[in-house]
């Protein structure tokens, strides 16, 4: 994450817009946790019945960096999906991209 105040506040509020987003589209099961490990390249870890995903969150680009961040990253077994979710300023919602 940058150290630049701005974006380290501007990345924050993308990750509890995504956090809603997914609280509010899932079903009272569903499970919606903030991931506060430096050594993840991931910010969210949604859990539904059948599956989990590991959400990145980016501002204005995803970057050929995160893309190889969340690949390089190891998930045990077939349950689990990446995806990055970029957010552009002054647009409401996020481009999402499922990464293999």
């Amino acid at each position: 994450m940058s150290n630049d105040p701005a974006i380290c506040k501007k990345l924050n509020r993308a990750i509890s817009a995504a956090k809603k987003s997914l609280t509010n589209n899932g079903t009272k099961e569903d499970r919606v946790i903030i991931i506060r490990d430096p050594d993840c390249p991931f910010h969210i870890e949604y859990i539904r019945r059948k599956e989990i995903r590991k959400i990145r969150i980016t501002l204005g680009v995803i970057s050929p960096s995160d893309e190889k961040l969340c690949r390089q990253f190891t998930l045990p077994g077939t349950l689990f999906t990446k995806e990055i979710w970029c957010r552009h300023h002054a647009v409401h919602g996020f481009d999402k991209r499922e990464i293999y």
